[in-house]
């Protein structure tokens, strides 16, 4: 497994994960045949060795092929679809 990556399960259901730290638009390493059926965005930052996370918005509906989040900040992602 890799930072960024992807999965395909026996019953047709898509993993998909990564990392940026640059962009406010995420393309998926692959994009989904018929739907993704949601996105999610983990912030993780480290305060005086202290870590803090947060959930971050996306701005519009995940398409197949990738979705864009509210900021540029470091950021976890995974997406689920068929």
């Amino acid at each position: 497994l890799a930072e960024n990556g992807w999965v395909r399960f026996a019953n047709g259901l898509i993993l998909q994960w990564g990392y940026d730290d640059k962009s406010t638009s995420i393309t998926f390493p692959v994009a989904f045949p018929h739907v993704c059926l949601g996105a999610w965005v983990q912030i993780v930052t480290t305060y005086g060795g202290t870590i803090a996370s947060d959930a971050v918005r996306i701005n519009d509906k995940p398409t197949r092929t990738g979705f864009k989040r509210g900021t540029t900040t470091a950021q976890f992602w995974w997406a689920l679809g068929i």
